[in-house]
């Protein structure tokens, strides 16, 4: 990463963290580096060679945590089951949904990827040289949830008010999120001596909000053309290019499509200029940056650039390590221990200022 910025910082200092993740017990290693005011523990994809000139007048980086945890949403069907929709091996409703309730509070997952995140956007900032133009880009999801009740809805599983209200609370949820990223960002920022940083907010489903809407109402599945005929309607060159090159098949690849076209968006300047994309998320993300590679490789085939855009992944590990009862590490967002804990001495402990704690600037980092 410190090539890429052309510049010295950050390095690592000779120590890492290995995970076993998968069925497998794959390893994965998350290096230590201390820059900027903090000390990270990462593990980096995507960029396989430099060029000799690797130094780039164009950083663009991109970040958000995902939308509540497991914990904070409860969907409730007609024998008084929970079952978790938003867990990717989530199963077919067996039951009709007939209530719905989400914590007004923020998660201990969504607070810790928050001051996580934002901590290493801010020491990034610190490395990129002052000639370089810098754009963070906040990408927390919002009509991407949406599509987790459509189905339900569509199939006579929930009905319209339903979906609505959960759209809402989406919408709510999202903006309280945003709102807490961007407060984060900014006291981070602020130690920083860029005044001319550039922050935007990503929205990529946002011209089909209403269509699902209108799906909902109408309890219709939304047919998958009419969807992307809006995306290619809203005048996004970056949404014309995925759709042209790899159109997604059903509603559960138009998700991921609207994550791959931010991280698209990160690598690739409108103006045809070269930048430098870096993508700081959950190690978990991963696999959405190999579907961006792939169509990055073929944009790049296509148009032949004398200098083509890079796009770095940068997955930070959790510090506060939660563990299933087999003793694994689970990731907050599944198995979300909430606010409170209690200590081998009977105390109960707020898992918030542990957070605080852990993430505390670290003595021996390089100040901003």
């Amino acid at each position: 990463m410190a090539a890429l910025l052309g510049n010295a910082s950050p390095a690592a200092d000779g120590c890492a963290l290995c995970l076993r993740v998968g069925d497998n017990d794959n390893v994965v290693a998350f290096c230590r580096a201390c820059f900027g005011r903090h000390r990270h523990f990462l593990h980096l994809q995507g960029v396989k060679s430099l060029s000799e000139d690797t130094a780039f007048r164009k950083v663009n980086l991109l970040s958000g945590p995902c939308l509540f945890s497991g914990r904070t949403v409860r969907f409730i069907d007609a024998v008084g089951g929970e079952p978790n929709l938003l867990s990717p091996q989530r199963q077919p409703l067996a039951h009709r949904l007939t209530g719905l309730w989400t914590d007004p509070n923020l998660s201990l997952c969504e607070y810790e990827a928050a001051l996580r995140q934002t901590q290493i956007l801010g020491d990034i900032a610190r490395s990129v040289p002052a000639t370089a133009q810098l754009t963070v880009t906040i990408d927390i999801p919002r009509v991407q949830y949406y599509l987790y009740l459509l189905d339900a809805v569509c199939s006579g599983m929930a009905d319209a008010d339903l979906a609505l209200e959960w759209f809402h609370l989406v919408d709510q949820r999202h903006a309280q999120l945003v709102a807490l990223f961007q407060n984060l960002l900014r006291s981070e920022l602020a130690g920083t001596p860029r005044a001319d940083t550039t922050l935007r907010v990503s929205d990529p489903l946002g011209p089909v909000a209403s269509c699902l809407r209108e799906a909902a109402v109408t309890q219709s599945r939304p047919r998958l053309d009419d969807l992307l005929a809006e995306l290619a309607a809203c005048g996004d060159t970056l949404w014309d290019t995925l759709l042209r090159l790899q159109p997604p098949r059903d509603l559960a690849t138009l998700g991921t499509a609207s994550y791959v076209v931010e991280e698209l968006r990160t690598a690739l300047d409108p103006n045809g200029s070269p930048a430098l994309g870096i993508l700081v998320e959950n190690y978990q993300e991963w696999k959405i940056l190999h579907h961006t590679q792939r169509l990055l490789d073929r944009i790049n085939e296509e148009s032949q650039p004398e200098r083509p855009g890079i796009l770095l992944g940068m997955y930070s590990l959790e510090q506060l390590v939660n563990v299933n009862h087999a003793g694994r590490p689970e990731p907050l967002y599944l198995l979300d221990p909430g606010r409170e804990a209690v200590d081998e001495y009977g105390r109960t402990v707020d898992l918030f200022n542990t957070v605080d704690s852990l993430y505390a600037p670290r003595p021996g980092c390089e100040e901003g």
